[in-house]
């Protein structure tokens, strides 16, 4: 809190010396493995996009890497680190899946929903309040949003401004690490565009990982693309991932090829 708070900057590159790799990661909920045996290795700065059918893992996957859902076995690092331990060294920056909802049904504003963790969390929060709003008002113009919005209802905000916000939140502290879990899904067509260039900018002086239902979209900044499956895995650079008969082994028949680039249609089932 204290580096952050003398800090003048919001986000410096951090991640030249950074990875998140998994070995023979093993996650569970309850006695069912959702990922046994996942290993992969990507290394900063960059985008790295994890795909997959509905029920293969991806979000349980971000909770482990977020430090937040245990290990079952095998292991995985975050900037060297045990995720758990990376999350409290301020390694990792996380917006979870409908976050945005959740927080919604809060009356607070957007300037607010960046702020109340760390004034909390201060041994001085009157103290550090101004040098607070500074940094925030940085980070929320980073992510393209307005002044106007600034002390507006979160709730009043539309599904592309949402996510914007919590994007500051999350790069507040500088992480070098930024977890996003499904970021597009609550943003309307027209604003999924301008919100992916976003992300995408990010990942420029971050290792920034998304998942995705179609990786397209992130296509021209991704690095690496991780597809998971039942109980199969592949990891790659997009040129070698997005093959359609590779894809079909993952999605069956919701893999369709459109010109120069392939989609995917997940219904959710295994093939």
């Amino acid at each position: 809190m204290t580096a952050l708070l003398e800090s003048d900057a919001v986000m410096r590159d951090t991640s030249q010396r950074c990875f998140v790799s998994a070995e023979n990661l093993v996650l569970r909920y309850g006695s069912s493995p959702v990922i046994n045996g996942l290993s992969f290795r990507f290394d900063g700065p960059g985008l790295l996009q994890v795909i997959g059918p509905n029920g293969s893992g991806k979000t349980t996957l971000m909770k482990a890497l977020a430090g937040i859902l245990p290990i079952a076995g095998g292991k995985a690092l975050v900037c060297g680190n045990e995720p758990r331990r990376a999350s409290k060294l301020g390694l990792i920056g996380y917006v979870p899946q409908f976050s945005a909802s959740q927080l919604s049904s809060v009356p607070i504003t957007a300037m607010e929903v960046i702020m109340m963790d760390y004034v909390m969390r201060s041994p001085w929060p009157r103290l550090m309040r101004k040098k607070l709003e500074e940094i925030v008002a940085r980070a929320l113009s980073l992510v393209g949003v307005h002044e106007s919005y600034w002390h507006k209802r979160f709730s009043e905000l539309s599904g592309g401004l949402r996510q914007r916000v919590l994007i500051a939140r999350a790069i507040l502290g500088d992480p070098p690490v930024l977890l996003l879990d499904e970021p597009l899904a609550s943003v309307d067509p027209a604003g999924r565009h301008d919100l992916a260039c976003l992300i995408g900018s990010l990942s420029a002086k971050k290792i920034v990982i998304v998942t995705s239902h179609d990786p397209v979209i992130f296509l021209g900044w991704t690095r690496r693309i991780l597809v998971l499956g039942f109980n199969k895995y592949l990891y790659g650079e997009p040129g070698d991932v997005l093959d359609e008969k590779k894809l079909e082994a993952f999605y069956g028949s919701s893999v369709l090829r459109l010109g120069e680039h392939v989609h995917i249609y997940d219904a959710g089932c295994k093939p």
